[in-house]
């Protein structure tokens, strides 16, 4: 089971790092670096988990150790999700026993904010099923409020 589930972990790292943060240069040329992670404003992991505990609050069921496994699995995809862009932490899920995770490709340009934002939504929705409406539209929402956002800042 455990295995199972940080296959589950590393497969979302990999969507989340490669498929959704990933943007090709708007000039068409390659980019050598990405802006470091350390350069973003820590705004999305902050509302994000505002919306965690908003949710486990009210939804029944959800309640230790569920709710805490629940957040471990999410904060190591939203890790293992932006950690290429950290100059200084390194990735901790190639130190699993049976878990690859893909380098971080030169030539692309990676945007961590919208990174995380992708694992985080993506992790809530699976992690939260069953929940009400009005918190799978809240998901929704704040998914969509900082898409929104990267696009107006230019991205």
């Amino acid at each position: 089971m455990f295995k199972k589930t940080l296959h589950y972990v590393a497969a979302l790292a990999v969507v989340a790092t490669v498929v959704v943060g990933c943007r090709p240069d708007p000039n068409g040329g390659p980019v050598s670096v990405s802006t470091p992670t350390s350069a973003f404003s820590a705004d999305a992991p902050y509302r994000w988990n505002e919306l965690f505990l908003e949710i486990d609050r009210y939804s029944p069921g959800y309640r230790p150790p569920a709710a805490a496994r629940m957040l471990a699995y999410t904060s190591l995809a939203v890790y293992e999700s932006v950690a290429p862009g950290m100059l200084v932490y390194k990735p901790i899920a190639k130190r699993v026993y049976n878990v690859e995770i893909p380098v971080a490709q030169g030539g692309l340009q990676y945007y961590w904010p919208e990174a995380a934002n992708a694992a985080y939504a993506y992790m809530y929705r699976k992690f939260y099923p069953n929940i009400d409406q009005v918190y799978k539209t809240k998901i929704d929402d704040l998914e969509r409020n900082f898409e929104t956002s990267f696009t107006t800042a230019g991205v």
